[in-house]
């Protein structure tokens, strides 16, 4: 079974599918700049066992952009909202990038909501600062956000041939799924593209440039998976912060599947599925 549902907040239309009926309920969360059909290939290996739901974040999908509210609480508050509406008392939350952003968010804001957390190459490293995955200051940031320049297409096609010369090292896989189901908007001179407006950009980038995990963790009552990333830099700077936050987590672990990268949903479906069921199992 496949369920699309449409939950109408004060501020925003947020768009969740619902692909089971059966089990616990989980929570797939995307990376920036995807949505819901990037978890595709990890879906198949879930919803047997679980009652799958993917969100599509504000401003992404079939989730209209907002003219406010990226900010990582708001995001969380969000996620709450499309609980209450489905009447699900407690998830599983499984994020990569942005989705363990808000996820971490939502288990330290809402702890008795939460089961447990999947972070995928997130949720360990700030995005910028003293334990920061990148370099710069916020204004830098924020200036780069505001001069990024928007990527024009004629059409689909053209869009699939970016996505293959600019993505092929991801897979054949990653690039079918985003050349096919990246949602394209219409520019006012009729060109297409997969970018977000300026503005909305611009708040989601403050919005993680403001992340500081060292005030989430504390408040973190639920079980942990961290699932840091052996193909992209840092990783022992993430392990270093991950025994940090042990100290405040009564149930943590960290798996590291080999050739990981930091949007694995395509590449490692299987690998990924087969650590979150495991998990899954070991905690219900």
């Amino acid at each position: 079974m496949m369920q699309e549902h449409i939950v109408q907040l004060k501020d925003a239309q947020l768009h969740v599918t619902q692909y089971s009926e059966a089990g616990e309920p989980v929570f797939l969360l995307h990376p920036g700049g995807f949505n819901g059909f990037i978890w595709s290939k990890v879906i198949p290996y879930l919803k047997n066992h679980f009652m799958v739901y993917t969100v599509d974040f504000r401003g992404h999908g079939r989730s209209p952009y907002t003219k406010s509210g990226y900010e990582m609480e708001n995001q969380a508050n969000d996620l709450i909202a499309i609980m209450d509406e489905l009447n699900l008392d407690r998830v599983h939350m499984v994020g990569n990038s942005l989705g363990t952003d808000v996820a971490v968010h939502a288990a330290a804001m809402y702890s008795d909501r939460v089961k447990s957390l999947v972070n995928i190459d997130a949720g360990m490293l700030n995005f910028i600062g003293e334990h920061g995955e990148m370099d710069g200051t916020k204004e830098e940031w924020l200036k780069k956000a505001r001069e990024k320049q928007i990527i024009e297409f004629d059409s689909r096609s053209d869009f699939k041939q970016f996505i293959a010369e600019v993505f092929g090292e991801f897979g054949d896989e990653y690039v079918q799924l985003c050349g096919e189901h990246v949602l394209l908007r219409t520019l006012s001179n009729g060109k297409l593209t997969h970018m977000m407006p300026s503005e909305c950009y611009e708040q989601l980038m403050e919005a993680w440039c403001d992340i500081h995990f060292e005030s989430c963790y504390p408040s973190v009552k639920c079980p942990v998976l961290f699932l840091p990333a052996e193909r992209e830099p840092k990783l022992a700077e993430k392990l270093v912060m991950v025994e940090h936050y042990k100290q405040y987590l009564s149930d943590c672990e960290v798996v590291i599947i080999e050739g990981m990268t930091h949007i694995p949903l395509t590449s490692h479906a299987s690998e990924l599925s087969h650590v979150i069921r495991k998990f899954f199992n070991r905690i219900s």
